[in-house]
């Protein structure tokens, strides 16, 4: 059966408690997510309305009849747009009816629980999408003390359903939003128009529908929705903290689709362009031109592996503060800059071309792939403990004045981002000092570099025919100190031998070779082996 994809939008503007802020701007979002989410090939995009308004009945009535409806293999989009809060373990929406005369205050507002209707109903998939907290409400004696962000809650699902909630911001934050008379930063230039107002999540969830038009799963829709929180947090200046959209499911998020569309092309990716167009490929010995190809091709192929590590990671690391996701970029346009530095006749052999080429990029992924191994030590909570976070835990203790800090901020339950800043700060100082991530172990690639792979043998064989005979063994090869150390030369030079060009390979068929590159890594195992532990050395990418 053809999947449809459906959507429900719902929000909450005109409030009628004089304590609650209106907040016209949620119909444009709908309207505006309502057609993005047609031409994106959605069979039905509806706008809830009612001339009672957005009351509790309406929101509970609307959604059961969206998610009873539905048919088999359905995936289905739910947005609740308004004000929200966190009342005795659960999330509510507040509708445009609901009044600080009704104590409790959360009767009068829309639980968050759908668990009956979601085991009846027949939608493979269902993505709540929760843009609410907005600036937060200023409550008088009236009402429930303590309003809060979206809390962490369980989701209900039948066996073979896959259910999600897509929160706009964290437990504490506040959802923002843009109003009229805000503006960008003189010279930038995001896409929006002067005198708009929007959320910034409905407006992120709007600008990735109308992105590019490939099917998305649920890791690659909340990495790109940050993004633009991200991007327009920036542009207005917003002086509260970014907020963090929060996706709580039970089912694998990378197999999770929510968009339709034609399967995404990875050659678009731009770690995959960066390693094909770089310059170091032009700089290789002309006489090498078919091994430097076959190597290439290899290279572009890892790149692609390895930017599907670093997004699955990065989706992981969302909370981080300190991880720099152009750092890759950054370090691989640095090089392109030293390598057009060279001296005109200066020649490379292919395996430096693919080193140079490749470096940043299994950098990046390496330790963000160690990282989102072990995030659960950052776990404060005490059901969740585990051997790193107890291990993680005592590391903290050998910074005593960061530790005394971070134990002051929890008596006095600081709102701020300190603690969360100096915890994710100690978590890598802790990570680069953990030994099994240094262990060159090739099962660990998350990018499943195959032993059997015979481009890789073929590409390393005509780089180095004189070894390529001992291609499939390890024991064969020359025994060395450090990987890239030539075979016939001290450990300890830092000078690579002068080519040779009347060194002559064992095979007598093949061309000469510059002594340089025939003590390169030869096979598949040596040359790819060391990747992880050599290039993701924390003394070069601290």
């Amino acid at each position: 059966m053809t999947t449809r994809h459906k959507a429900l939008l719902i929000g909450a503007s005109d409030y009628d408690e004089p304590g609650i802020r209106s907040l016209p701007f949620v119909r444009d979002d709908l309207a505006r997510l309502s057609a993005a989410l047609t031409e994106r090939g959605f069979h039905s995009a509806e706008v809830a309305e009612s001339k009672r308004g957005i009351t509790l009945n309406f929101v509970k009535e609307q959604v059961s009849r969206f998610l009873r409806e539905a048919k088999r293999d359905d995936t289905l989009w739910i947005l609740l747009s308004g004000h929200g809060q966190h009342y005795e373990g659960t999330d509510h929406l507040i509708p445009e009816d609901a009044s600080f005369h009704v104590h409790p205050f959360a009767s009068s507002c829309v639980p968050l629980d759908w668990g009956k209707e979601l085991n009846e109903t027949a939608a493979l998939r269902v993505v709540f999408l929760i843009d609410a907290c907005r600036e937060g409400i200023e409550q008088d004696s009236m009402g429930p003390a303590g309003i809060e962000g979206w809390s962490r809650r369980k989701r209900e699902a039948a066996r073979d359903r896959k259910v999600a909630y897509v929160y706009a911001c964290s437990p504490g934050q506040f959802a923002l939003f843009v109003q009229e008379g805000e503006t960008v930063r003189d010279g930038t230039d995001i896409g929006t128009s002067p005198g708009e107002s929007f959320s910034l999540f409905s407006r992120a969830v709007c600008d990735v529908v109308t992105g590019p038009p490939h099917a998305m799963h649920l890791a690659e829709l909340e990495e790109t929705v940050q993004r633009r929180i991200a991007e327009l947090h920036t542009a207005y200046r917003k002086s509260r903290p970014l907020q963090l959209i929060r996706v709580r499911t039970d089912a694998e998020k990378s197999d999770f689709a929510v968009l339709p569309g034609p399967a995404r092309d990875v050659s678009e990716h731009p770690w995959v362009r960066a390693v094909a167009d770089h310059p170091a490929w032009e700089r290789t010995d002309p006489e090498l031109y078919a091994a430097r190809d076959a190597l290439k091709e290899l290279c572009v192929e890892q790149a692609g592996r390895l930017a599907k590590v670093y997004e699955r990671s990065a989706a992981a690391l969302r909370d981080d503060p300190w991880h720099d996701g152009d750092l890759a970029k950054r370090v691989h346009e640095k090089i392109e800059f030293l390598t057009s530095k060279l001296a005109k006749d200066t020649q490379l052999a292919p395996t430096e071309a693919a080193m140079l080429a490749l470096l940043p990029f299994v950098s990046q992924a390496f330790w963000a792939q160690e990282a989102a191994r072990r995030i659960a030590a950052l776990s404060g909570c005490e059901a969740d403990r585990t051997p790193e976070g107890d291990a993680f835990s005592s590391f903290i203790q050998r910074y005593p004045r960061l530790d005394r800090r971070l134990r002051r901020l929890r008596q006095t339950e600081a709102t701020d981002e300190s603690a969360h800043h100096i915890r994710w700060w100690l978590f890598h100082r802790w990570l680069l000092q953990q030994p099994e991530v240094y262990a060159p172990k090739p099962s660990r690639n998350s990018w499943d570099l195959r032993p059997g792979d015979r481009s890789i043998r073929r590409g390393c064989a005509m780089c180095c025919p004189v070894n390529a005979s001992s291609a499939t063994s390890r024991t064969s090869a020359p025994r060395r100190s450090h990987p890239l150390a030539p075979a016939n030369s001290p450990t300890t030079s830092r000078s690579p031998p002068v080519p040779s060009t009347s060194t002559r390979s064992a095979n007598p068929s093949s061309p000469a070779l510059p002594r340089s590159v025939t003590h390169w890594p030869s096979t598949r195992s040596t040359f790819l082996r060391w990747w992880p532990s050599t290039w993701a050395s924390p003394t070069a990418w601290t």
